[in-house]
């Protein structure tokens, strides 16, 4: 796996090397026929009635599916079914003398990037350059891919991690060279499949750890990234500074994030500077204003600075995360040390944007949303969040403050570590800091040495994917994290101008994202879908705001999609919301996998709310005990414990077909519990909610599809129906 890009900041761990298990060397053969000519069955190694020895299995796959495939691509191997060519035996000893390598530990595979040019240029003497022989061979390669991938996605837990992943890492590369390939004989190029399964293994994740990584962003990474460039890259990324406590953190949530107004910190740097305040009545005389907000131009030094309030004028605005240091819950107020530094990092960025222009004023123009934005409640604050549409829409940059990135240099780095350290920045784990994001016409990322350009970082990451075929997965990664920030009100590739977006992209953009307040979620999300924060400030109590929103949406859109019903999400708990999510913010759970639920946004029926709920049409069933008419009780035990519910059977009468009910609460911790206290705590528990909702007589089963599959899993709802009343009682 040496040819895995590599961070300049990595940890300090070595890149583990990959051992040489084989006890054959490749022969030559057609690829695909090879297990049989051995005598292996091929697949017969994942089987459970021939449990064959998982050192047998990697030294097998190892020739077969590395060796052999390496030469499969590069026209080394004998085609269906013939002889090896003559030239066969001595390209691949040149093979095996390119990757296998010995120390004084034994012998180990190694292939890094100038090995993968030395096989590419191999492949390019023996192919055929006629477009036909190409596609023949690039159909092969597809076959032999997608192989590979299956048997890897079957491989037994204990198979060594570094013989699966240096496979999976060649047949990514591969497949990304096959696609461009398809594309330049102007072929559909869609061959894709999902390699980087299980990479991040237990001892990678605890590395990440020792290294700065929070536990929520380990597991947004695997959600979110598919490449093992991407993944790898992560896999190594130092992220030690600044020194943080990520302990108390989970799966779904970094604690540290969570701001408490009453305990908030500001940073101060150990000096005893006093705070320069805005004052409440200059920034509301402003506000109030049509289209009007408040800029500030500082004048004076670190020991005698004021302010002036302007009204137009190119400015920048300032995003940053709240726990670094740089807010005030309180007041419109920041130390002076803070401000000077905050006016040395504005005026570089203007420096750097100006430097074909005139001397840039010594000054620049600020919006900072703690001195610019009321801190207390009322009719000022209130019009300066309507307002924030326009703050970061109107600014000539958006900086972006976040002392992740602030610790590490940028010129050190290149654009793919850049990009990885961005992307998966405390910045993109805040809700209101993706409203700015989204809103900016150019975004500065603000290093320990310069700002960087979002945009021009994206223009190098497309310059390099002509000549990389790994910058080419990793960039597929990258393009979607990109999208899901910008494309909410500029026009992308995914997004025509004049597109609005659909409730896709704010649900994957949210996703693993939080914020302090949870009242401030149907803001922002009334912001990125251009709703109307006037009708959604208006609602009192503030913890009712999520409701107007989803009126708001099904308004704009025509309904809201059907699907939502099977999200595995907190609901609204009120009469006739039940079925609407309560937040995007919530990391989904359930048998299906997370980046699983992005599906349920882009189904075609569209829901429409009414006083009852939202009104949607799917297949179901009524279940209902069945009666033997023997006068005996259903259950002839009373008072006898009853074994836990883990799931609810139930029989199809028309095709007498058997289906299992798993609730998604119970479901998924069953699947994790090692010991017998944790089922003893569960029996304990005694909670029986999918028979209670059957023994009612009005359970009904709400399916998302009709299955004519024998064995599948489908997201299901379970209900009791009842009579609405009506007007007249």
């Amino acid at each position: 796996m040496e040819f895995n890009l590599l961070p300049t900041f990595r940890v300090n761990t070595p890149v583990l090397k990959t051992p040489y298990v084989a006890d054959e060397r490749w022969d030559g053969s057609t690829w695909v026929s090879y297990p049989v000519k051995k005598e292996s069955a091929g697949l017969n190694y994942l089987r459970a009635q021939r449990v064959t020895p998982v050192r047998e299995q990697e030294s097998f796959l190892q020739t077969w599916l590395y060796f052999g495939l390496i030469c499969q691509f590069i026209g080394a191997n004998a085609v269906d079914g013939g002889p090896p060519t003559s030239q066969s035996p001595e390209v691949i000893d040149r093979v095996y003398d390119l990757i296998v390598v010995q120390d004084d530990s034994g012998l180990f595979v190694r292939l890094d990037e100038d090995g993968l040019n030395s096989l590419r240029d191999i492949g390019l003497s023996l192919l055929s350059r006629e477009p036909e022989a190409r596609k023949a061979h690039l159909d092969r390669m597809i076959f032999c891919l997608s192989c590979t991938q299956a048997i890897l996605e079957q491989l037994p837990r204990d198979f060594n991690h570094m013989v699966r992943y240096s496979i999976a890492s060649l047949g990514e590369i591969y497949a990304e060279t096959v696609n461009v390939g398809l594309e330049r004989l102007q072929l559909p190029n869609s061959f894709n499949r999902m390699w980087s399964g299980g990479l991040l293994d237990v001892d990678a994740k605890a590395s990440m750890m020792e290294h700065g990584w929070c536990p929520s962003d380990i597991a947004r990474a695997e959600v979110k990234y598919r490449s093992i460039q991407a993944l790898f890259m992560m896999r190594m990324l130092d992220k030690s500074l600044p020194p943080r406590d990520h302990s108390h953190c989970t799966n779904d949530a970094c604690n540290l994030y969570q701001i408490d107004p009453g305990n908030y910190q500001q940073k101060h740097h150990d000096c005893s500077c006093h705070e320069l305040v805005v004052r409440d009545a200059d920034l509301t005389s402003v506000l109030f204003k049509d289209e009007k907000f408040p800029i500030l131009k500082f004048k004076g030094d670190m020991h005698n600075p004021d302010y002036d309030i302007v009204e137009s004028g190119a400015y920048i605005a300032i995003s940053h995360v709240w726990a670094d240091g740089l807010g005030n819950p309180n007041a419109n107020s920041l130390h002076r040390c803070q401000l000077s530094r905050l006016q040395e990092t504005v005026k570089a960025v203007v420096i750097k944007d100006s430097e074909d222009e005139a001397e840039p004023e010594e000054h620049p123009l600020i919006w900072l949303g703690t001195l610019c934005c009321p801190a207390q409640d009322g009719p000022g604050k209130t019009i300066a969040i309507e307002k924030i549409r326009l703050v970061y829409r109107r600014a000539k940059h958006v900086l972006v403050l976040d002392l992740g990135l602030m610790s590490y240099d940028s010129k050190s780095q290149d654009w793919p570590e850049l990009l990885i350290r961005i992307f998966t920045s405390g910045w993109m784990r805040r809700l209101w800091t993706l409203q700015e994001g989204a809103l900016a016409q150019s975004l500065y990322f603000q290093f320990a040495d310069e700002a960087v350009s979002l945009q021009w970082l994206m223009v190098q990451m497309l310059a390099s994917v002509k000549k990389s075929m790994r910058h080419v997965a990793m960039s597929l990664d990258i393009s979607k994290e990109f999208v899901s920030l910008c494309s909410f009100f500029f026009p992308s590739a995914l997004t025509p101008a004049g597109d609005e977006p659909d409730l896709y992209t704010p649900d994957y953009a949210l996703n693993f994202r939080s914020v302090s307040v949870a009242t401030d979620e149907p803001l922002c999300i009334g912001t990125l879908m251009s709703l109307d924060l006037h009708e959604i400030l208006q609602i009192d109590p503030k913890e009712e705001r999520m409701q107007k929103v989803w009126e708001l949406i099904a308004a704009k859109k025509g309904g809201i999609p059907a699907e939502t019903i099977f999200l595995n999400k907190k609901r609204i708990d009120t009469d006739g919301w039940r079925w609407a999510p309560m937040t995007l913010l919530q990391v989904e759970m359930g048998m299906q996998k997370r980046e699983t639920r992005e599906v349920h946004w882009l189904g075609s029926q569209m829901g429409k709310i009414d006083a009852r709920g939202l009104r949607v049409e799917y297949p179901g069933y009524r279940l209902t005990r069945v009666q033997y008419g023997d006068q005996r009780p259903s259950n002839p035990w009373p008072g006898i414990s009853r074994v836990p519910e883990m799931w609810l059977q139930f029989r199809d009468v028309a095709t007498r077909c058997w289906y299992r009910i798993v609730d998604n609460q119970v479901g998924i911790p069953s699947l994790s519990w090692t010991t017998d206290e944790q089922r003893r705590k569960n029996n304990e528990a005694g909670s029986f909610l999918l028979q209670d909702l059957a023994d009612t007589g009005k359970a009904v089963l709400v399916m998302n599809s009709n299955s004519n599959s024998r064995e599948s899993l489908i997201k299901s709802v379970l209900a009791t129906i009842g009579l609405m009343k009506g007007p007249s009682g």
